[in-house]
């Protein structure tokens, strides 16, 4: 039986509640690691400091979650790795 050629993938998952600026310094960090990642999911808990507006300001979502939403709120997005430029699927979701 022959075996077909599996290609690995790795994800990062973020859960953050208003750590914005430690937010900014953990994506970064990932999209510098030498092992690419193939996309990141950020878990935004309601945050009240402003995360939303900082991660639009920063490229990481294309537009802010409504401001009255009563279900998940989801985007995905592709964001460059700093290591390759291949893109990285990421999604964004506030809870």
């Amino acid at each position: 039986m022959k075996m077909e050629n599996k290609k690995e993938t790795v994800c990062a998952v973020v859960v953050t509640y208003n750590r914005k600026n430690l937010l900014l310094e953990c994506l970064e960090a990932i999209r510098k690691q030498t092992r690419p990642v193939d996309a990141i999911y950020i878990i935004d808990n309601a945050s009240q400091d402003g995360t939303p507006e900082v991660l639009k300001s920063s490229g990481y979502i294309p537009e802010l979650p409504p401001s009255n939403f009563s279900e998940i709120y989801e985007v995905e997005y592709q964001i460059k790795n700093l290591v390759d430029g291949n893109f990285i699927k990421e999604i964004f979701m506030n809870k």
